[in-house]
């Protein structure tokens, strides 16, 4: 072979080499420079894209998971008969928990429907799955509004209702809260309220905050695991 042995003058200093070490290792490396940004940029790009796969794969939430920071469904409330009932009535089924109220002239209807729309993808599996609407306006939900609330939408939304401070309570426990703003002169008013939705396992234990109820995908997603989950 002829020619100066470049790769031993790169490696080693004392090898032979025809031109100084330092010019050498200069030309060399600038060469080899668009070839090892490539490289690296590959490597990253690989990297977050296998990220990002894991991140949308089924195995991931698409809510925000919240094992063990928030606590078991626990309640005393009354449901839509007038009925006193416990959580513990509710166990069997992935509960979702929503805080709303029949007034709500937007947020609620919206939240609900597309909740419904998630559980009709669902199929089957939907039988499930059971809503429970914790009225944030108890001095109009009565068991008896609520009932007719809920039966507009389907036998898998379950009203409930009670005392202000019951509510209150229940609220407060998922580091939420309700406030009814002034009236206006014909006596209506709103309701300020979150609007998140907390999902529970079938043991009672709060397990997720639902995606976005408009990204229908994503809920029926967060269903289907926590239904695999048993």
């Amino acid at each position: 072979m002829t020619g100066p042995r470049v790769w031993p003058a790169i490696l080693n200093e004392t090898a032979p080499q025809r031109y100084p070490a330092p010019a050498l290792r200069y030309t060399v490396a600038m060469s080899l420079r668009p070839a090892l940004e490539h490289h690296l940029t590959a490597r990253l790009v690989g990297g977050l894209l296998a990220l990002l796969l894991a991140a949308c794969g089924d195995d991931a939430w698409r809510g925000t998971p919240v094992d063990g920071l928030l606590p078991d469904l626990e309640f005393r409330l009354l449901d839509t008969t007038g009925t006193p009932v416990e959580a513990e009535r509710y166990r069997g089924k992935v509960t979702l928990l929503y805080f709303g109220f029949t007034n709500c002239p937007d947020i609620c209807p919206t939240t609900l429907a597309q909740l419904g729309l998630a559980l009709e993808r669902l199929g089957p599996a939907a039988e499930g799955v059971q809503v429970l609407l914790a009225t944030v306006d108890p001095a109009r939900d009565s068991p008896e509004a609520l009932a007719r609330y809920a039966g507009a939408f389907g036998p898998w939304l379950h009203g409930l209702t009670g005392s202000e401070a019951a509510l209150r309570a229940l609220n407060q426990a998922y580091k939420v809260d309700f406030m009814a703003q002034e009236p206006d002169l014909a006596g209506r008013y709103d309701v300020m309220h979150s609007n998140r939705v907390f999902a529970f396992d079938r043991e009672g234990r709060c397990r997720l905050l639902l995606p976005n109820a408009t990204d229908t995908e994503a809920v029926v997603a967060d269903l289907r695991r926590l239904l695999k989950q048993g």
